[in-house]
C-alpha cells in the first residue's frame, strides 16, 4: 500500500512542478482570451457576409421587378395596339356597313364593335391603372 500512496505522490508532485514551471493557469487564460477574440472577428465577418448576400439578393430583386414590370408595359403596349388596330378594322367594317345599309349581318358587326370598344375601354383603364400604381 505504501508503494501506491508513493507513486500517486509523485505522480501529484510532478504535475504541480510542470503546472508550475509552464505557469498552464496563466496559459489557459491567454488560451481563453485569444479564442475570444477570434471568436468576435470570426462573428462580425460572418455578420459582414450575411449583410452583403443579403444587399446582392435585394438588388436582383430589383433588377428582376424591372425587368418585369418592363415586359409588362411593353406587353400592354401591345395589347392596346392590338386592341386599336381590331377596333380600326371593325369601324371601317362598321362604316361599310353603314354606307351599304344595313343590308347583311348588321346585328353581327355591331356585337362586334361594342365587344371590341369594351375591350379598348378596358385596355386603357388597365394602363392607366399600371401607371398609377408605379
Amino acid at each position: 500500500m505504501f508503494a501506491e500512496i508513493s507513486y500517486i505522490k509523485m505522480h501529484n508532485d510532478f504535475y504541480a512542478l510542470c503546472r508550475n514551471s509552464f505557469k498552464v493557469p496563466e496559459l489557459h487564460k491567454e488560451l481563453r482570451d485569444e479564442l475570444f477574440d477570434l471568436n468576435l472577428i470570426l462573428q462580425q465577418q460572418f455578420e459582414h457576409q450575411r449583410q452583403l448576400r443579403e444587399n446582392e439578393e435585394e438588388i436582383l430583386r430589383r433588377k428582376n421587378e424591372e425587368k418585369q414590370s418592363k415586359f409588362e408595359s411593353r406587353l400592354n403596349l401591345a395589347v392596346f395596339c392590338f386592341g386599336l388596330l381590331t377596333f380600326i378594322s371593325v369601324w371601317k367594317d362598321f362604316t361599310d356597313m353603314v354606307s351599304d345599309g344595313f343590308r347583311n349581318n348588321e346585328i353581327k358587326s355591331l356585337i362586334e364593335l361594342g365587344g371590341v370598344i369594351i375591350v379598348l375601354v378596358l385596355v386603357v383603364f388597365g394602363l392607366s391603372s399600371i401607371r398609377r400604381k408605379k
